[in-house]
């Protein structure tokens, strides 16, 4: 299995896939004329730009164009089926993908190309494992002769990886390599050969170039992992509408690659809405001619160099710390809902919402220790004395407080209080109307009680204690327009509030949450077994073992881009079982629905699901 995007990134892009505008964008219908016309129009061009060229109707040179021209757009459909975005349907998806991929490659399947095109996505930048690497990493003449002859280049990196694929799926795969080249025979001693090669093979020599050229080689910048650095493993080009048009929306190709699922005609729309989360991450841009610039090595933003000012015992489990610039220059300023990244020690990096109770040029944090944690917060209560110096990110939030709100509510739960409460901090600054709830189990060891409880923060603060948070069910005000609520803490937690603040009116799009869990990725994991409601078949999955590689490994393809719960590319659905969900692009509804994603999710302890597979 790949190796995950680094923390920050994951919850960056996490954020943005939550967005409910972003949602939308992933729901597509059965037919999509977008993909449907595309076809038509390249299927019309090519057959009618044949029929009308022997008829000498039309000079060669220009059918030659507008064929090759049409065999490099009529790409974008299969690219796209390959991610099960032409349509919702996966029986109509593959079946628009096969009959778009015909001109280009006849015989192909989505399936196969599905498997080369997915290797590409998991792997992209690893010289060994991505299919188009040497696309991108050739010389100018070998990247044309590659890109001139580019099914020849895959066919040779799918021998070399022939062990991935399953005895059913080579022999499907032998059968379309046969038909293609049959393909080729048949015609080559027919009455028409020259015809063929006039019309067909000149023209999708022509396409494929084009399609190799501008999807595969000039996309990515040599030697970068999008693993390790998913903002800059992919070009974005200048140009605006007309860069864009010509390009099939490939100008925006880091679309494609952080959401995948995402159809080619809604990428625009896409980075509109993630540009301004995006606008620090030193993305890659250049001009489909220019001279296709490498990023620096260290083009992420810079960490700071902090001091330890002062430590406080805030709960016998929770700390508050102060950080000072340690060069004497004035600390990045942020928004209230902002965090940074500490990096605690060697391999540690944790995220830590800021309190805001510092002041002017000082960043504060409040760390609970969780000894059954993944390390951080135990390095950090035990390592970390006034006077140390350390490394911390620029402050990023991906938990805003919205600008037209009439009236937030703030509900906290345990140290889920740190970005709830700088929001109550801002809010009060600028006098907006606002009221919090801060829930524990008991008041000793709820984070900053006796500064909510004080009389400059009883007008707007409320603690409520028990097992549940204290909550009752009329604590929330019932909704109205103009109404944000803000969530953070335990997931558990969260999930009852909302459930309290449903029955009072509150619709999910005005709830705005931020968790506060350890990643259950890095937890034990457990062997589970899953029955496959189609075949009978049952599969055990070990504990060291992915649901999405067990079933791999038995011949069983589940397509997967991103492996890592953030693009729902592998999502299966369950019929029966009971699913530890460790993802983050399902939503309540889809989990609700039965819907689970195969690279991270696995069964409740060591239970057994069934799958409508």
């Amino acid at each position: 299995m790949s190796h995950t995007y680094p923390a920050a990134d994951q919850a960056l892009i996490a954020h943005i896939i939550r967005k409910p505008a972003f949602r939308s964008l992933l729901e597509l219908p059965l037919f999509a004329w977008q993909e449907i016309l595309l076809v038509l129009g390249c299927y019309t061009v090519l057959l009618g730009g044949s029929v009308l060229y022997m008829q000498d109707v039309l000079p060669y040179l220009l059918v030659l164009c507008t064929s090759g021209l049409s065999i490099y757009a009529i790409f974008t459909p299969p690219h796209d089926a390959t991610h099960g975005s032409v349509s919702r349907s996966h029986a109509v998806n593959d079946l628009i993908g096969s009959l778009a991929a015909q001109p280009m490659v006849p015989g192909v399947t989505v399936s196969l190309y599905r498997y080369l095109h997915l290797e590409h996505h998991r792997h992209t930048g690893d010289p060994d494992r991505d299919p188009d690497e040497s696309l991108v990493s050739s010389g100018p003449v070998g990247r044309l002769l590659n890109a001139a002859f580019v099914e020849l280049k895959w066919t040779h990196w799918y021998l070399n990886h022939l062990e991935k694929r399953s005895v059913r799926e080579r022999f499907q795969d032998l059968t379309s390599l046969l038909l293609y080249v049959l393909w080729h025979v048949v015609w080559l001693n027919s009455p028409y050969a020259l015809e063929f090669v006039l019309l067909w093979m000149l023209p999708q020599r022509l396409g494929l170039l084009i399609v190799a050229y501008l999807f595969a080689a000039i996309q990515h910048p040599v030697g970068v992992l999008e693993q390790a650095r998913p903002f800059q493993a992919t070009r974005m080009f200048r140009g605006g509408h007309l860069v864009r048009i010509l390009m099939l929306s490939q100008s925006q190709h880091l679309m494609h690659h952080l959401f995948p699922m995402l159809p080619y005609y809604r990428y625009n729309t896409a980075w509109k809405l993630s540009r301004d989360d995006l606008a620090d991450q030193a993305l890659i841009w250049d001009t489909p001619m220019g001279r296709l610039r490498q990023p620096a090595p260290q083009s992420r933003p810079a960490t700071l160099t902090v001091t330890v000012e002062r430590i406080e015992s805030i709960t016998p489990e929770v700390n508050a710390y102060v950080f000072a610039p340690a060069t004497g220059d004035m600390l990045p300023a942020y928004d209230a809902g902002a965090h940074i990244d500490v990096h605690v020690g060697a391999g540690l990096i944790r995220q830590y919402s800021l309190t805001g109770l510092a002041g002017r040029n000082r960043y504060s944090i409040a760390v609970k220790r969780e000894d059954q944690g993944r390390g951080g917060s135990r390095a950090l209560h035990e390592q970390l004395v006034v006077g140390k110096t350390l490394q911390v990110s620029r402050p990023r939030n991906l938990f805003q407080l919205q600008p037209d709100d009439q009236h937030a509510v703030l509900v906290s739960g345990g140290i889920g209080i740190t970005p709830i409460l700088s929001m109550a901090l801002a809010l009060r600054e600028r006098a907006a109307s606002f009221e919090l709830h801060a829930c524990g189990r008991d008041r000793d060891m709820l984070p900053f009680a006796e500064l909510l409880h004080s009389a400059e923060w009883r007008k707007h603060a409320r603690l409520w204690l028990g097992s549940d948070g204290g909550l009752q069910p009329d604590t929330l005000p019932a909704f109205e327009p103009g109404y944000s609520l803000y969530l953070c803490g335990p997931a558990g937690f969260m999930d009852h509030v909302r459930a309290l603040a449903a029955n009072r009116g509150w619709p999910a799009d005005a709830i705005h949450s931020e968790a506060f869990q350890a990643d259950p990725a890095n937890g034990q994991n457990t062997p589970f077994t899953v029955e496959l409601a189609r075949s009978g078949r049952v599969i055990e999955v070990p504990a060291n073992t992915t649901l999405l590689d067990a079933l791999n490994q038995q011949g069983i393809r589940v397509a997967a881009s991103c492996v890592q719960g953030l693009c729902g590319t592998c999502r299966c659905r369950v019929l029966e079982g009971s699913v530890e969900h460790r993802d983050q692009f399902l939503s309540r509804e889809e989990r609700a629905a039965g819907l689970m994603t195969a690279c991270v999710s696995r069964a409740s302890g060591s239970g057994r699901l069934r799958l409508d597979l």
